[in-house]
């Protein structure tokens, strides 16, 4: 019986083997298949021998990942989620561990949940940036009680301001939120440095609250909650959910 290892490099030869300059249909459901299952045999091992492989095959997968967005998103009348069944199949069939999670989108403690609904108190000792917490398009961002100008938002005096983000990947919509301006905090201002329609990287830098703040995530009807009442959060590293 062949060993991982054998197996992987057995993949990769024929992986090699194949004509790419037949670039066909075909080949590439080869390929792409290939390299999945070079990730799945690696993604769990904690060898050294593995790593090379592991990084090969997931960077092969991410890049791929990012031609099926950009052929989607090229067609803008039509949402990510109601693409082709065949294309929206084989792509969860290759990423369900990659993008189907959730993750945080600031640093901080969970202070309330009810139903699908997530309150995290930040306070001022937390790292105060915002993050992506999925990969995926954002279909809306939009403002309540106060000014945005120049990437800058500023609640109105005395007044709860919110920031809103919606955001949809082929796994389902997120929305969250980041609120500023209570009397009790001394916050009121919140930098933004994305915009509707951008494709963000999970994890990935989208903001920063000035001193403290609360933010809420109001997680899709189809995914699992991970989170309980007061686990501290690390802002676009803690899984928060994950996708079914």
């Amino acid at each position: 019986m062949m060993t991982d290892f054998n197996q992987i490099i057995f993949l990769f030869d024929k992986i090699n083997n194949i004509n790419t300059n037949k670039n066909s249909i075909q080949n590439i459901k080869l390929i792409n298949n290939y390299y999945n299952e070079i990730y799945q045999l690696t993604k769990n091992k904690n060898d050294k021998k593995f790593e090379l492989y592991y990084n090969l095959s997931k960077s092969y997968l991410i890049n791929l990942r990012n031609k099926y967005y950009n052929l989607f998103s090229i067609t803008k009348q039509h949402s990510l989620i109601n693409f082709n069944n065949t294309l929206k199949f084989e792509y969860k069939n290759i990423f369900n561990d990659i993008d189907n999670l959730i993750l945080s989108p600031v640093y901080g403690k969970v202070v309330k949940i009810k139903g699908l609904f997530i309150q995290i108190y930040i306070s001022q000792n937390d790292n105060h940036d915002i993050f992506s917490p999925i990969y995926g398009k954002i279909n809306q961002i939009y403002f309540k009680n106060g000014i945005f100008k120049d990437d800058t938002f500023h609640s109105e005096y005395d007044h709860t301001g919110r920031l809103f983000i919606k955001m949809e990947n082929i796994y389902g919509n997120l929305k969250f939120i980041i609120e500023v301006g209570k009397p009790q905090y001394i916050t009121d201002t919140i930098k933004v440095s994305v915009s509707e329609n951008d494709f963000l990287e999970s994890g990935q830098k989208i903001g920063q609250i000035i001193i403290g703040s609360t933010a809420y995530i109001i997680l899709p009807p189809n995914s699992k909650n991970y989170l309980k009442l007061n686990d501290k959060l690390k802002g676009g590293k803690t899984i928060v959910a994950k996708f079914l």
